[in-house]
C-alpha cells in the first residue's frame, strides 16, 4: 500500500507542476506523461510487487495514454515540442517514435511557422539596387529543427 501512495504522490507533483504556471507550459505535458508512463512500466514488470499493486500501474498507465492521445488533437502540443530548443525533433526520435508521427509533427511545425511567424518583407538593407529579399528586421525568430 505505501507503494501505491508514492505512485499517487507522482500524480499529485505532476498535476501541481502542470497547474502551477499562469501560462501552458505544453512543452512539459509530453515529457511528463513520458516519465509517469515510464514508472508505471517499471512497476508493472516488477513481479516482486504485489498483483494490486501492478493492476494499479497497469490502470494508471490506461488513464495516462487516455489523456496523452488527447495530445494529438491540438497541433500546439506538437509545435510547442519541436520548437522548444530542449526537445525539438530529437526528443521524439531518441524516445523512438513512430517515423511517420515525427514527419507529421515536422510539417505540421514548419506550416504553423510559415503561417504565423515567417516574415517575407523586403527591406532595403543596401543602396540602390542591391536590395535583400525576405529578410524581416523585427523577426528575431531562430526556427532550426536538428
Amino acid at each position: 500500500m505505501l507503494l501505491l501512495n508514492f505512485i499517487a504522490q507522482w500524480f499529485k507533483i505532476a498535476t501541481a507542476r502542470v497547474s502551477a504556471s499562469s501560462r501552458p507550459l505544453l512543452h512539459t505535458v509530453i515529457p511528463l506523461i513520458d516519465t509517469l508512463t515510464d514508472g508505471l512500466l517499471q512497476i508493472c514488470k516488477d513481479w516482486s510487487k504485489s498483483s494490486l499493486t501492478r493492476a494499479a500501474a497497469a490502470k494508471s498507465i490506461a488513464l495516462l495514454n487516455k489523456y496523452y492521445s488527447k495530445t494529438d488533437d491540438s497541433l500546439m502540443y506538437r509545435v510547442a515540442m519541436v520548437m522548444h530548443p530542449l526537445y525539438r525533433l530529437k526528443y521524439f526520435r531518441d524516445a523512438n517514435w513512430e517515423q511517420d508521427w515525427i514527419k507529421t509533427a515536422e510539417d505540421t511545425t514548419r506550416k504553423f511557422f510559415e503561417e504565423h511567424y515567417l516574415c517575407n518583407v523586403e527591406v532595403d538593407l543596401a543602396p540602390a539596387p542591391s536590395r535583400a529579399m525576405g529578410v524581416c528586421l523585427s523577426c528575431t525568430i531562430c526556427f532550426a529543427f536538428d
